[in-house]
């Protein structure tokens, strides 16, 4: 684990173009820490229950992300009302934060998606899976992602306010 730890902080300061695979829940949030950790204007997350999000180490890579001023949008797929669970500590700091801002969408999201600053992402296409594929350098996968699903007149935009209560 130490060395896909070693590989992920090496690609990131190089700001490399590499694709990077994981395929296990730890790697996965060493990934997503990662991207929230290093983050300097934004970070933009498409997920449904935030598993991978309620975790020790993401949420202190949160909180840093939003001292640091970093403006984080969260759309939860809310398909079928799949029961997002509202006591989720990410989820929590989240709502109480004004640099963040969460929305649910009640139609069938494709798939889990985190990217950062205009350039990097982490892309889960296989739902219930923590097989994905990540960059620390494409600009034109997060520029698709980011226009389609949090840009102007997108999926974001028209989705609904979450609530906690």
């Amino acid at each position: 684990m130490q060395k896909y730890i070693e590989k992920l902080k090496k690609l990131d300061e190089k700001s490399s173009e590499e694709l990077i695979s994981n395929g296990s829940e730890e790697h996965a949030i060493a990934l997503i820490n990662r991207l929230l950790i290093n983050a300097k204007e934004n970070v933009n997350i498409i997920s449904s229950k935030l598993s991978l999000y309620n975790n020790s180490l993401v949420i202190g890579a949160l909180k840093t992300a939003l001292k640091n001023n970093v403006s984080i949008k969260l759309l939860l797929d809310d398909y079928a009302d799949s029961g997002i669970d509202k006591g989720n500590e990410f989820l929590k700091i989240c709502k109480e934060n004004t640099g963040c801002n969460v929305k649910t969408y009640k139609q069938q999201l494709n798939a889990h998606i985190i990217t950062r600053d205009g350039k990097a992402f982490r892309y889960c296409e296989k739902l219930g899976s923590n097989t994905a594929v990540a960059s620390f350098n494409y600009p034109s996968v997060v520029k698709n992602a980011d226009d389609k699903v949090f840009g102007k007149d997108s999926i974001f935009s028209n989705a609904s306010n979450f609530c906690l209560s």
